[in-house]
């Protein structure tokens, strides 16, 4: 169920992997590897990741793949993890929501929603 919506191509800032989340990097126009909750999350890499000043397509919105950093309940809000690997969001930025459980390394869709998770 991959129904990517917009895509936007960045110039990678860093080494981006494919199906992980990607925050904004240092200059205009470019991508890094998202490195946890702390920063707002750009979107998703595609099947296709990329290495340092490469070209990399990010999906902003839509449904799109992410690897599982861990176990992620069916529903639960996700964000990054140092990786960039999708992790349950418990505070700061969510990235999306799971639409598929998962363990650690698994590959399910997210549906984008970028948000900010208040600590209970």
């Amino acid at each position: 169920m991959h129904t990517p919506g917009l895509t936007k191509n960045f110039v990678a800032d860093g080494d981006l992997e494919k199906y992980s989340f990607a925050a904004a990097g240092e200059d205009d126009g470019t991508a890094a590897q998202a490195a946890g909750a702390t920063a707002p999350i750009l979107g998703v890499t595609t099947i296709v990741g990329a290495a340092d000043g490469e070209r990399v397509d990010v999906i902003l919105d839509g449904i799109a793949y992410v690897t599982a950093g861990g176990t992620i309940a069916y529903g639960a809000q996700v964000t990054a993890n140092s990786a960039g690997k999708a992790v349950t969001a418990s505070t700061g930025h969510s990235a999306g929501i799971a639409l598929e459980a998962a363990t650690a390394d698994d590959v399910i869709p997210v549906l984008i929603t970028r948000g900010f998770v208040a600590a209970e």
